[in-house]
C-alpha cells in the first residue's frame, strides 16, 4: 500500500494485490488479439524511492522464471484531475523475458524528463537458456494519464561467458548501481554513478575484477567507500588487476575507488567472529548528527553450527556480533522497506529463531546490538530444539540440526538434505513441518558436505569428483538416528538438487536403512543434463557438480553417482514420491520419470505401506518455486506431507483436540479444515480461536444477500480452477440456487469484524430414511465451508454447533450424516469432535440399519460419519 499524501497512516490506497493481479498478453491465435492471463507470481517489486511515484515489480505466469516487466504511475489521474482508482501499466513499458531484480536509479536530466518527471530504472534480460546476461537501462517517463513517452533502452552491458550470470543492486545510499558478474568459482564487481546529470550516457566502472576462485560481496556507503569481503589476499587496491592468489574464506576491507584497500578483518579467528564465516555486507549512512561514522552489517555464519548469524562493525571499533548462538539470525529482509534510509541511529530489523521457536523480529540498535530487547517474548517450549555432530568413517563430524515434540518418544523422523552450491539450510522455525511434528514425527536437517555450513572448504569437500562424500555424509546421519537416537524409521526428503543427494543414497542405502522420500523438482539425471550443453543452467552447473565432456574424473565420478544411472537391479527401495514441475527452469521433468522408470523396471519395492511400484510421481504445472497461489501451494506440500506418514507408518490423524501424545503440544497447534464431501484435505494450523456469530436461513427466511456472498466463497474454496469471469459466475450461480433450495444454510461472520463479510457456511438437506423399523428423518450436511486464510480457528467447529443445535430443535429430526473423504484426517477430528462418528453398520441405537446402510456408499474414498440426535 502506498501512504496517500499527506494523510495519516493507516489511510492509503491498494496500488498492487498480488493475489488478484492479471495481465494482457499477446493470445496465441494472433490477430492482434490479447488475452487475460493469471499470475503464478509476483517478485521483484521496486517503489521508486526518492519520490514514491513510481511502481515496478516483475510477474510469472508461467512459472518457468522467465518475468514480465511491469510499470505504474501512482500520481496518474483522470481528465478531471482524480485519482485513478487503480495505478495502471504504463503503456510501452513493458519488457519480456527479464530476471525478477529490478533497481531505480536517479531522475532524468534534462529532455522528456522535463514533460513528465521520470526516472532510470535497470533490469536484466536472458538468453535462451533462462541465465541473466544483459543489463539494461530505461527512460521511465508518464504521460501523468496512465499512458508513457515512448523511449528506446539501452544496453549497458553484455556479459558473453556462459558461466557468469549478471546481477545488480542499488546501493542504500542512491549514489550507486553495483554490478556483480557471479559464476560458480568467481566474481567481478562494476559500479555504475546514479543521479548524476550523465547518468543516461554513463558507463560501468570495474571495481574488482574476476579471477578463478575469487569470490567476493560488495557495498558502498553515503561516503563513496566500499565495503569488500573478499577471500583475495591483502594488498592491491581497487580496480586491481586479476590477483592469483586467495585464501580460503572472505575477508573484510574498505576503500575509496583506485585507492588501497584498508584490511579491517584479515582474519575471523578470535574475537566476537569466533570462525565464522563471512558471505555477505550491508552497509548503513551515518545518522543525522553527521558525525561521519560509518557502519556496515555483516551476514555469515557461526563457526561452529553453520547457523546464521550478524555482526556489526563501526569504523574505528569492534566488531561485535548481534543475537545469541544457537539461533538463526538473519536480517528481516522482509521488513527492509521500513527501513529506506539505512541510517545508524535508526537501527535494524532483525529475526531470529529455531527449528522450535517461532520468529521474532526486532530492532537492534547497531550501537549496542545485544541489549535486552524487553518486548520480546519466549516462545513455550512445544517443542526440543538440538544441534548434535554426527561422526564419519574420515574423521569429519557432521552438524545434525533436529527438532521433536517434547516428550515424545523417537519413534519417525523425516530427514532433509541438500548439500550443493555451498547454500546453507536454516535450522529455522517452519510452519511447513508442523503437521509432522503433530503426528509424532521429528524432522532433521543434515548439513552434509558440499553446503556452506562452515565455509568454502566445506563446500568444496562435497563438490566436483567429490561429491560422493556428500552422499556418504547423508547415509551416516540416517544411520547414526536409527543406531544412537532410537528412530525406528526414516523418511529422507530432497528438493532441486538435494534430489541429486537423496537419489544416490537411495540407490547406496544398505536394506532396511531408508523407509521412505520424497523428491521434489529433483534433479536425478546429471549425467545427461550435465552433457547436454543447450540445456538451462548447464554450462554454469559444470563448475559445480563436474564437465563430463571435457573431464574424464569428473565424468567418472557423476556417471557413478548420478541415480537414475546407478538404480540397483533387484534392490527393495523404500516407497518414494517423485513431484517435477512442467514449467521448471532449472531442473527438467522428464528427470523424475526416468529414475522413476527405472526404480519400477529394475529395483524390487518392498511391500507394504506407501505406493505400489516402488516410485510415484506426480508432475505440477507450476515452475521450480511451487505452482501459482496459496492454495496450489498448500496442496502439493500436504501431498508431500501425507506420503511422508504413510510411509512411515504413523497415524495419519492429527492430535485429538484437547489432547496431545506429547502432552504439550496443544497450546501451538489445532488442526481445522474445511470439511465436506468435497474437502480438499489440506493440513491447516490455527493461531487461535475466532469467535463467530453464525446466522441460519431456513425455508421462507430473508438472507439473499448473505447467500450470495457463500456461494462467493464456496466458488473459491472449492472451484479454484476456474479462471474465466464466465465459469466464475456460472459456478456461484449455481451454488447459489442450491443453497436456496436447501432445508437449511447457516452462514457465519465474525463477532465483531466486518458485518457484510461472509468467512464461512454449512447446508443441510432433510432426508427421509424409510426401513422396515419405521420412517427416520435425519439431515444431510452436504458441505461446510471456511475462509481458507481463517482455517484453523475454530469457526468451522462453531458452525457445526449451530447446525446440530437447529437440528435438534426441529423435533421429528432425529440424526444427521455427511461423507468426508477417507484421507481427510482433520475433517474426521473435527466432526468427532462434535458428536460424529463412523457409521458402520446401525447408528448408535436408531433402528434404520438398513436405511442407514444405504447411505454409505457415497464417492470413491469417502466415508460416512453420522450422530444421534
Amino acid at each position: 500500500r502506498r501512504r496517500a499524501p499527506g494523510a495519516v497512516a493507516p489511510a492509503g490506497r491498494v496500488v498492487l494485490d498480488s493475489n488478484a493481479v492479471d495481465v494482457t498478453v499477446p493470445s496465441p491465435y494472433g490477430g492482434g488479439l490479447v488475452m487475460i492471463v493469471q499470475v503464478r507470481g509476483v517478485s521483484g517489486i521496486a517503489p521508486e524511492p526518492s519520490q514514491g511515484r513510481w511502481l515496478a515489480y516483475t510477474i510469472d505466469f508461467q512459472g518457468d522464471e522467465r518475468y514480465r516487466l511491469m510499470i505504474s504511475d501512482l500520481d496518474a489521474t483522470e481528465s478531471d484531475g482524480t485519482p485513478l482508482a487503480k495505478p495502471q501499466v504504463l503503456r510501452g513499458a513493458v519488457a519480456e523475458d527479464i530476471d525478477s531484480v529490478l533497481a531505480w536509479g536517479g531522475p532524468i536530466r534534462g529532455g522528456a524528463g522535463q514533460r513528465g518527471g521520470g526516472h532510470y530504472l535497470y533490469y536484466a534480460t536472458m538468453d535462451e537458456t533462462g541465465r541473466p546476461c544483459r543489463l539494461w537501462q530505461k527512460a521511465v517517463v508518464s504521460d501523468g494519464t496512465g499512458g508513457t513517452v515512448e523511449s528506446e533502452d539501452r544496453l549497458l552491458y553484455q556479459e558473453q561467458d556462459q558461466r557468469f550470470r549478471v546481477g545488480f543492486q542499488r546501493n542504500r545510499a542512491g549514489t550507486s548501481l553495483l554490478v556483480s558478474l557471479s559464476s560458480h568459482n568467481g566474481t567481478e564487481w562494476r559500479r555504475l554513478p546514479l543521479g548524476t546529470e550523465d547518468e543516461g550516457e554513463s558507463e560501468l566502472q570495474v571495481v574488482v575484477e574476476r579471477s578463478p576462485g575469487l569470490f567476493s560481496d560488495l557495498d558502498e556507503d553515503a561516503l563513496g567507500e566500499f565495503h569488500l569481503l573478499t577471500n583475495a589476499l591483502p594488498g592491491g587496491s581497487t580496480a586491481d588487476r586479476p590477483v592469483t592468489q586467495v585464501n580460503t574464506e572472505l575477508r573484510y576491507a574498505t576503500g575509496k575507488p583506485g585507492k588501497p584497500w584498508s584490511w579491517v578483518l584479515e582474519s575471523t579467528d578470535g574475537g566476537s567472529l569466533e570462525g565464522g564465516v563471512l558471505e555477505y555486507v550491508h552497509c548503513f549512512e551515518n545518522g543525522e548528527n553527521g558525525d561521519g561514522k560509518t557502519c556496515a552489517v555483516l551476514e555469515g555464519r557461526d563457526g561452529e553450527t553453520g547457523q546464521r548469524a550478524l555482526w556489526v562493525a563501526f569504523q574505528g571499533e569492534d566488531i561485535k556480533r548481534v543475537g545469541a548462538a544457537g539461533q538463526v539470525v538473519c536480517l528481516d529482509k522482509d521488513l527492509w522497506l521500513a527501513n529506506m534510509e539505512y541510517r545508524c541511529d535508526l537501527g535494524v530489523r532483525v529475526s531470529s529463531s529455531t527449528l522450535a521457536t517461532l520468529p521474532t523480529t526486532r530492532l537492534v540498535d547497531l550501537a549496542e546490538p545485544n541489549r535486552k530487547d524487553q518486548s520480546a517474548q519466549e516462545d513455550e517450549a512445544a517443542f526440543v530444539f538440538e544441534t548434535v555432530f554426527v561422526p564419519t568413517s574420515d574423521g569429519v563430524d557432521i552438524p545434525l540440526s533436529l527438532v521433536r515434540p517434547r516428550g515424545a518418544p523417537p519413534t519417525a523422523l523425516v530427514l532433509y538434505g541438500y548439500g550443493s552450491y555451498g547454500f546453507v539450510v536454516d535450522a529455522a522455525f517452519d510452519s511447513d513441518r508442523l503437521p509432522l511434528l503433530a503426528r509424532g514425527v521429528a524432522f532433521a536437517i543434515a548439513h552434509v558436505r558440499g553446503g556452506g555450513e562452515r565455509g568454502a572448504s566445506w563446500h568444496r569437500a562435497g563438490s566436483l569428483t567429490r561429491k560422493a562424500k556428500s552422499v556418504q555424509d547423508l547415509l551416516e546421519c540416517a544411520r547414526f538416528l536409527k543406531a544412537k537416537r532410537g528412530y525406528a524409521k526414516v523418511s529422507l526428503e530432497g528438493r532441486s538438487a538435494g534430489g541429486y543427494l537423496v537419489g544416490a543414497a537411495l540407490n547406496e542405502a544398505e536394506q532396511g536403512l531408508l523407509d521412505g522420500a520424497v523428491l521434489e523438482v529433483p534433479f536425478v539425471d546429471p549425467l545427461g543434463t550435465l552433457s547436454d550443453p543447450s540445456l538451462p543452467l548447464t554450462v554454469n552447473e559444470w563448475e559445480e557438480f563436474g564437465n563430463p565432456l571435457e573431464s574424464p574424473p569428473e565424468l567418472e565420478a557423476i556417471r557413478d553417482l548420478s541415480p537414475a544411472s546407478n538404480v540397483v537391479a533387484g534392490k527393495a527401495y523404500p516407497p518414494m514420491l517423485l513431484r517435477p514441475a512442467k514449467n521448471d527452469a532449472r531442473t527438467g521433468w522428464w528427470e523424475a520419470f526416468k529414475f522413476a522408470a527405472n526404480v519400477n523396471s529394475f529395483g524390487a519395492p518392498e511391500s507394504g505401506l506407501g505406493p505400489v511400484g516402488g516410485a510415484t510421481v506426480d508432475l505440477s504445472l507450476g515452475g521450480h518455486f511451487w505452482s501459482g497461489g496459496r492454495t496450489a501451494r498448500a496442496n502439493e506440500k500436504a501431498l508431500s506431507l501425507a506420503f511422508h506418514v504413510s510411509a512411515l507408518g504413523v497415524p495419519s490423524d492429527p492430535l485429538e483436540l484437547g489432547q496431545s501424545r506429547s502432552g504439550e503440544l496443544e497450546p501451538i497447534l489445532e488442526a481445522e479444515e474445511s470439511a465436506s464431501s468435497l474437502g480438499d484435505g489440506l493440513f491447516e494450523i490455527g493461531t487461535g480461536p475466532t469467535e463467530v456469530e453464525v446466522g441460519s436461513f431456513l425455508p421462507g427466511s430473508e438472507g439473499g444477500g448473505d447467500l450470495a456472498k457463500l456461494a462467493e466463497l464456496k466458488t473459491s474454496v472449492f472451484s479454484p480452477h476456474l479462471t474465466s469471469v464466465g465459469s466464475i459466475y456460472l459456478q456461484q450461480r449455481k451454488y447459489e440456487d442450491s443453497l436456496r433450495e436447501a432445508r437449511a444454510v447457516f452462514v457465519a461472520k465474525e463477532l465483531g469484524g466486518d458485518a457484510s463479510k461472509v468467512i464461512g457456511g454449512a447446508q443441510a438437506e432433510e432426508l427421509i430414511l424409510g426401513s422396515p423399523r419405521g420412517d427416520l428423518v435425519a439431515w444431510y450436511v452436504t458441505s461446510v465451508v471456511v475462509e481458507p486464510e481463517l482455517r484453523g480457528r475454530g469457526i468451522g467447529r462453531q458452525i457445526m454447533q449451530v447446525l446440530l443445535a437447529a437440528a435438534s430443535g426441529q423435533g421429528a429430526v432425529g440424526a444427521a450424516y455427511l461423507h468426508v473423504e477417507s484421507d481427510n484426517a482433520a475433517a474426521r477430528a473435527l466432526y468427532r469432535g462434535v458428536g460424529f462418528q463412523e457409521v458402520n453398520s446401525d447408528l448408535a441405537g436408531t433402528g434404520n440399519a438398513e436405511a442407514v446402510q444405504g447411505m454409505k456408499d457415497g464417492q470413491p474414498g469417502e466415508i460416512l460419519m453420522g450422530m444421534r440426535l
